[in-house]
């Protein structure tokens, strides 16, 4: 049985790291910042983390395993699903980010935490090869690999972009967005100079 108690003390020490890093870099914040801000001690802080990294490692966890959850909410209880089919409601991939603005917005301005924006873009990747299966019949001379990067990449890029609007755009409006992309089909495509 989880404890409530130590659930809660856990996010309240994540939640102050993530708010002092909106002001403070990462490398000069300490344990002693982390728990004065979160209105804990540095002993309880010690009953849960070793150091900061490990209150950091921990948030990346959080964060990354929301974000799987809600790439996968379309699709999660259906052996198989035609993109088709899906909705813009259906497509949890925004709220989740616009939920954890904080942490996505220190993702695209901080250094500290570029290493995350590549795992990421990894993750993306991983998704789509593993999660979402193209029916390339019609076009057998499209490489399947490149075809998930640049889907990868695009969902990536579309998300970042977002972010550095400072979300600019409703989370059901990208969502609409997203599909529209992926449904459209070119027909011609002209160069103009």
């Amino acid at each position: 049985m989880v404890d409530k108690r130590v659930v809660r003390t856990k996010k309240d020490l994540k939640n102050s790291l993530l708010i002092l890093m909106e002001n403070n870099p990462y490398e000069t914040i300490t344990v002693k910042n982390i728990v004065e801000h979160a209105g804990y001690n540095r002993g309880t802080f010690y009953l849960h983390f070793h150091g900061k990294e490990d209150v950091m490692n921990e948030l990346i966890g959080d964060m990354f395993e929301g974000l799987t959850y809600a790439f996968r909410t379309p699709y999660r209880n259906h052996h198989h699903q035609n993109l088709m089919s899906v909705s813009a409601n259906d497509i949890l991939l925004f709220a989740y980010i616009e939920e954890n603005k904080v942490f996505f917005s220190l993702m695209v301005t901080s250094s500290f935490l570029s290493e995350f924006r590549e795992r990421v873009l990894s993750k993306f990747i991983a998704l789509f090869e593993e999660d979402l299966h193209f029916l390339l019949q019609k076009h057998k001379e499209i490489d399947r690999e490149l075809f998930v990067q640049f889907r990868a990449y695009g969902l990536y890029g579309l998300v970042i972009e977002w972010i550095k609007s400072d979300y600019a755009n409703s989370t059901v409006y990208m969502a609409q967005q997203l599909l529209k992309i992926f449904y459209y089909k070119l027909d011609e495509l002209y160069f103009l100079k």
